[in-house]
Formats: structure tokens, sequence, C-alpha cells
């Protein structure tokens, strides 16, 4: 298993406050700094092929597997709702690291979106930056990468 160090992210400047009417009063809300990820890993899974990110957050739970499409399992917080774990079956992509992870982002990015408006529509600002800290590892993977995605 070839297990990446976790990579920091900064995301904490698209978390600020903004308004929002709840049940007619407008009021102002911000992201609480515990939902925001502040780093993501991903490894290939040696036995199954598939590719793998984890979210690390200020604070940790317990979770629950869910299958929003074909092909991807998202580890989601019992009681947070955060996501700490996705996986890509290796079907979904294949090619060149880059071409790989361009498609792998546009998965995951799927998916997080289904599960958000079938599951927890109230979470879809949170699940917004485990996109964005998607597309920050994908971002980092070049020609050259030793660790390919798949």
């Amino acid at each position: 298993m070839n297990v990446r160090p976790w990579t920091p992210v900064n995301l904490s400047g698209m978390a600020g406050w903004k308004q929002q009417k709840i049940h007619g009063v407008t009021v102002e809300v911000a992201l609480s700094p515990y939902d925001i990820p502040q780093a993501i890993r991903r490894w290939v899974d040696e036995k199954t092929k598939s590719t793998v990110f984890e979210f690390r957050y200020l604070t940790e739970e317990r979770s629950r597997e869910q299958k929003p499409v074909e092909g991807v399992t998202l580890s989601i917080g019992e009681n947070s709702g955060r996501i700490y774990r996705l996986e890509i079956d290796s079907k979904l992509a294949k090619g060149s690291p880059v071409s790989c992870a361009l498609r792998i982002e546009e998965v995951a990015a799927r998916a997080i979106d289904t599960f958000a408006r079938e599951a927890l529509p109230e979470m879809l600002d949170i699940y917004s930056l485990n996109k964005r800290a998607l597309q920050e590892e994908a971002g980092q993977i070049t020609d050259d990468d030793p660790s390919p995605v798949i």
C-alpha cells in the first residue's frame, strides 16, 4: 500500500460568514471549523486497485458507509455527516496519472453531489469544501507522479 502523507489544505477562507434566511429571519451563519477538512491524502488499495481519499478534521468519529453512485463508497461521520473517506473503483478511471486524476475528480464530485442531494442537503456547503480539497489534490498530480492514482 502506497499511502501518501497528509497534504494540508487551507479551506478556511471559503467558509466565511454569509447571510441566510431561516424561518423568515435573516441571520449570519458560518461553517464550524470542526467541519472543514484540514488535510487530504490518497493512495491505491493494493487488493482492489481502488483509489482511496481520506479527509482529516480537527476531531474524528465513527463512520458508516454509503454508496451514492455505482463504484463509489463514502465513509460518513455518524453524528456530523462529514466525509472521512472516499473510495473509487478502479474500473471508473484508466489512463495517465493526469487524465486519471481528472476523471476521478469528476466521479468524486458527482458522488458527493448525489449523496448531498439525497441524504443530507443541509451539508452542501460543507461537502463543497471536500470537493475543493479533491481539486487541490488532483492539481498536484503530474505525468511523472511516482504514485499514480490507478
